[in-house]
């Protein structure tokens, strides 16, 4: 336990090792790539192996808590004993002189208290209860100093928040008017390559460190796999936005807390948030275009009626989205790491950020559904507008159906999400929800119009 180690040749310890599968070289290096592991953590960014509980080989007198403590021991001392699987961090190589000094001597001290509870001729359970509590409590406070204080998670949670959650929200503005054309198209080999190209050009436009964040953050896009019958999907795709994600780049020893499982909720949050605020992009075009018409049709002022109401809804989920849910949860979540010097408590808190922003920011259906569908329609809206940049506004009897029917359906979805969003806020009394509903309703219209 004090060494890391499971030297465990006939599987008597309550505590086994699962090795991944060795099936082939393709499925092991999959595995290593994407799989996360079902322990606390693991010792390399690239686990082979990972640990459980064996329940039962474990002792009929000691509790489920205490067997968890000793695994949470076992894996963190791996942190600091094992090389990183690069080899480019040797043990302690991210603590500091003194903090190094300060685990190994505090090692020292444990073997020296377990050699002395074993000695004793009869094991007193309260004893070895509290000796493995007391270690629990300085491994975790050395795994928060390794992550808190030596590797600056504080910082790296913000360079996180820039990105995955839009915090640079001028980047993705620019992002997306440099990537928009390209996006709007079916993908091909090269659209990954070339999106990233673009993002690397958005950072530079607003002198963000782009040779750094480039190393550790790329776009991805999600394309389908191939069918049995030889034929990809990609060929019906034809818009690469719907499939936009984010991947990362995590370094050792922050892998501890942002697994692959964690990265592949940042991307979903990540997708979410770069569509609301490409709705939002797109209808302020729509209103710079329709600002140069001089003359138009009788539809015109139903146009901008539509447009205005579409704003008005996307404008106050915006502000909803980063300031009532992403600002307010992220305060949260750093007063939380900074009143502890906990390691679990912290992966608890980051943990339960996650999970509150998935919550909070309608990844539960049908409000999902809802919201997307909304969305959807204000893309039509503006790709419908930016066809007829023209000073004589008039619409064919095509373009005139596909408005009315684009109108039709947004009323219908806005009126849908606000009554989705009343029942939630009443079944689960959430103050979040209410915020957004005094705002998108402060003149009572969504409630005359259900």
């Amino acid at each position: 336990m004090l060494h890391g180690l499971l030297l465990d040749q006939k599987g008597e310890f309550f505590i086994e090792k699962i090795e991944l599968s060795q099936s082939s070289e393709v499925e092991q290096r999959e595995v290593d790539e994407e799989a996360p592991t079902a322990g606390p953590f693991s010792a390399t960014e690239k686990a082979t192996s990972e640990f459980r509980i064996n329940g039962q080989l474990a002792p009929s007198y000691l509790p489920q808590t205490v067997l968890e403590k000793i695994l949470f021991i076992g894996e963190a001392v791996q942190i600091f004993q094992t090389l990183h699987a690069s080899g480019a961090h040797p043990p302690l190589a991210s603590f500091s002189v003194s903090s190094g000094y300060q685990l190994r001597a505090d090692l020292m001290k444990f073997s020296w208290m377990l050699t002395v509870l074993q000695n004793q001729p009869i094991l007193q359970l309260r004893d070895f209860e509290n000796k493995i509590e007391y270690i629990r409590n300085v491994v975790a406070q050395h795994l928060w100093r390794l992550l808190v204080e030596e590797s600056n998670l504080v910082g790296h949670l913000h360079v996180m928040k820039d990105i995955f959650l839009l915090g640079r929200g001028e980047l993705f503005l620019s992002f997306i008017d440099m990537a928009d054309i390209l996006m709007k198209q079916s993908p091909t080999s090269t659209t990954q390559h070339d999106i990233n190209v673009a993002f690397r050009q958005a950072m530079i436009k607003i002198a963000m460190d782009h040779e750094e964040l480039a190393k550790q953050f790329e776009l991805t896009l999600s394309l389908p796999p191939v069918q049995s019958s030889g034929v990809s999907l990609k060929s019906k795709m034809t818009n690469s936005w719907k499939y936009v994600g984010m991947s990362h780049k995590v370094s050792w020893p922050l892998h501890v807390v942002l697994t692959p499982a964690t990265l592949e909720k940042y991307s979903a949050l990540f997708h979410f948030l770069l569509s609301l605020r490409r709705a939002q992009a797109y209808l302020q075009q729509c209103w710079a275009t329709l600002m140069t018409i001089r003359t138009g049709a009788h539809c015109l002022q139903a146009v901008w009626q539509l447009r205005t109401h579409m704003g008005f809804l996307i404008d106050n989920l915006q502000y909803y989205v980063q300031v009532d849910v992403l600002e307010t949860q992220f305060s949260q979540l750093l007063n939380r790491i900074k009143s502890t010097h906990d390691f679990e408590a912290v992966k608890v808190a980051h943990s339960d950020f996650v999970k509150t922003l998935q919550s909070q920011l309608f990844f539960t259906e049908p409000i999902r559904r809802c919201v997307y569908e909304i969305l959807e329609l204000c893309f039509s809206f503006s790709e419908l507008i930016q066809t007829l940049r023209r000073e004589e506004f008039v619409f064919s009897s095509k373009e005139q159906e596909a408005f009315h029917r684009i109108s039709v359906d947004f009323r219908r979805q806005s009126s849908l999400l606000f009554r989705v969003l009343s029942a939630a806020k009443n079944h689960h009394s959430a103050p979040h929800i209410a915020q957004l509903l005094l705002r998108i309703d402060y003149n009572r219209y969504f409630t005359n119009l259900s």
